[in-house]
């Protein structure tokens, strides 16, 4: 499943999880990387959707405990995103807005792409 959903090598969805909560975390310090780079890892979130959403895993005992972990780390991105602003072209909520923090590459990126000024870490 990983593969499919654009990973580059098969991952658990416990490991995934972590690198979602890892990508928060640098957003909430101001994401230091590029805007392509910032997409590029948005793709963990389409990744976890994806386990959320399948049949066959919602019916394993892990499965409620999964759910809330992206959910707690979900409230911390959402709460970023409502500080942030509104970007175009997104087809998810995780993609629809962008955090109001950046590093000075990101900022640039964003403003030269959506005519946004972001905040600098």
């Amino acid at each position: 499943m990983a593969v499919r959903a654009g990973r580059r090598q098969a991952s658990t969805p416990f490991g995934v999880l972590g690198l979602w909560e890892t990508f928060v975390d640098d957003c909430r310090e101001g994401y230091d990387g590029t805007l392509y780079e910032y997409r590029d890892q948005l793709s963990v979130r389409r990744f976890l959707q994806g386990v959320l959403d399948d049949s066959v895993i919602r019916d394993t005992p892990e499965s409620e405990w999964f759910a809330a972990e992206v959910a707690r780390i979900d409230a911390k991105f959402r709460a970023l995103l409502d500080a942030g602003h509104p970007v175009p072209g997104g087809t998810a909520w995780w993609d629809r807005r962008i955090p109001g923090l950046a590093g000075d590459d990101m900022a640039e990126n964003v403003r030269n792409h959506f005519g946004i000024e972001l905040d600098i870490a």
